[in-house]
């Protein structure tokens, strides 16, 4: 077979290797490169464009191109024993939602595409690692926690001094009543002993 430049086969990789395994991008981006498609690449953010899952999606983590199947970081499917599994998925399924721009001569490359159909090129900023949340360590314990935990966001906090507020109050208002009772009992008690 000869080898043609234009053939979406990979010689140096074998025969049964594709170069590229190309994905659909979202409706915003096509209007926004004048492109359909365009090479997947690992840390590109895509989602499932139909089925169960339409909607989920994630980080590129892996791009096998023997098989075409494609690895996102948060999608896993349970197994038997309960654990959950990587779940590769077949790129066919997939839109492009975030192009990752790090690399330098795949960006060039869509400069030119876009440029060609008469568009502004806008790079995509490189996608940034998600940071993992920040667990709120409970208020009550030793004193000298208390420097080393995280503060609960604005409202979180409102709300909170709200509602101990609200339960201190409450508290008072209790403490109050039960003195009230306790008087009301002491002045009928000597009322009663006045009468006799």
């Amino acid at each position: 077979m000869a080898k043609n430049s234009g053939h979406c086969i990979n010689y140096s990789l074998g025969e049964d290797v594709k170069s590229k395994i190309n994905v659909a991008l979202s409706n915003e981006l096509r209007k926004k490169y004048g492109i359909r498609a365009m090479p997947l690449c690992r840390g590109d953010m895509v989602e499932f464009a139909g089925g169960t899952r339409k909607g989920e999606g994630g980080k590129v983590v892996v791009v096998d191109h023997k098989t075409g199947k494609v690895i996102i970081d948060g999608v896993s499917i349970a197994k038997s024993d309960g654990k959950q599994s990587e779940f590769p998925v077949d790129h066919s399924k997939l839109v492009i939602t975030r192009i990752d721009g790090s690399r330098k001569e795949r960006m060039e490359g869509l400069r030119i595409k876009t440029e060609a159909r008469h568009l502004k090129f806008e790079e995509p900023a490189p996608i940034e690692p998600e940071k993992p949340a920040e667990e709120v360590a409970p208020l009550e314990g030793n004193p000298s926690d208390a420097a080393t935990e995280t503060a609960p966001d604005s409202k979180e906090s409102e709300g909170i001094l709200q509602e101990e507020a609200l339960q201190q109050e409450d508290k008072a208002e209790q403490a109050e009543n039960q003195t009230m009772d306790s008087e009301d009992t002491e002045n009928e008690g000597e009322a009663n002993d006045q009468q006799d």
